[in-house]
């Protein structure tokens, strides 16, 4: 793997950069709306404030991003020239694959996302509004990558749906809940809201590996198939870090936020350390996720 990445060039590293970046802004601007259409504790105004900046920021970083991918992606197949990203004829091409219809998804969802944050947080209008979106953003990311080509389609679409929706509840949550646990206006409804995202996060993690597992045996065959190349050298990384991951999830629900709740002292402050490293650990599988789907077949 190591010598696959020397070898990319700086328009490749643009374009897997800013793929990642789309990743991040992405589920961002989704996870931050389910959790404000699931957690928001109206008596704890920090939450929805917090949110709505976050999503606002996400979803007009994303649009950017996603405007950005089609000329950085018809460079990258003309040898990773500026000449090649405003060439018409691969712009086209690039368009008329699966990027057309994932960037139409994209917009679309992330216009609603925007369009939610118009009303209350529990306004109906604005909970479909915000339904609606994230289900467009999951299903954009079905449109392009190794899923596509690989079989059974519906089986690997599907997994891959259920695997972004948990990492956009996950990701997403990361921002509202650092803010929260550095508030100390409202410090019963922030332990009752890391309470009840605790609960949900279980299911939810659950779901996060099995189907990372399956998609994984799926796309290289089995575990016995596994090969010795850069991508399966990626796609270890990948599962390390998202090992890591886990176990500060599982500091997190099992020890700091009890501290939390008991308000030891340094309890917010290794509670917010621990979110902290959690998005970077995110941000670091959103970077190899990158590399994957950019640079490295399956096979």
């Amino acid at each position: 793997m190591l010598e696959v990445v020397a070898g990319l060039d700086a328009w490749a590293w643009l374009l897997v950069l800013a793929t990642a970046g789309l990743y991040a802004s992405t589920l961002v601007a989704a996870g931050a709306s389910l959790f404000r259409l699931v957690f928001v504790d109206p008596a704890l105004p920090g939450h929805r404030t917090g949110c709505r900046a976050t999503i606002a920021v996400a979803a007009w970083l994303a649009i950017a991003l996603a405007l950005l991918l089609a000329p950085l992606q018809a460079g990258h197949l003309a040898g990773g020239t500026l000449a090649g990203a405003v060439d018409p004829v691969l712009l086209a091409a690039v368009v008329e694959t699966g990027q057309g219809p994932r960037i139409a998804l994209l917009l679309g969802g992330l216009l609603l996302l925007h369009g939610m944050l118009a009303g209350p947080a529990h306004a109906r209008l604005g909970q479909a509004a915000g339904a609606l979106g994230v289900a467009l953003i999951v299903a954009s990311y079905t449109q392009v990558g190794h899923t596509v080509s690989g079989e059974p389609r519906w089986l690997l679409a599907g997994l891959l749906a259920l695997h972004l929706s948990a990492v956009a509840f996950w990701a997403g949550a990361l921002i509202p809940l650092y803010r929260i646990v550095g508030d100390p206006a409202a410090p019963q409804q922030t332990a009752r809201t890391l309470l009840r995202f605790g609960q949900v996060a279980t299911g939810v993690v659950a779901g996060l590996v099995a189907a990372a597992a399956a998609l994984a045996w799926l796309l290289l065959g089995g575990w016995p198939a596994w090969p010795p190349g850069a991508y399966a050298q990626a796609l270890g990384l990948k599962l390390g870090l998202l090992l890591l991951l886990l176990v500060c999830a599982a500091a997190n629900r099992w020890w700091l936020v009890p501290a939390f709740q008991r308000a030891q002292p340094g309890a917010g402050r290794r509670l917010r350390a621990s979110i902290a490293l959690e998005a970077l650990l995110v941000l670091g599988i959103l970077l190899v996720t990158a590399l994957l789907t950019t640079t490295l077949p399956p096979r």
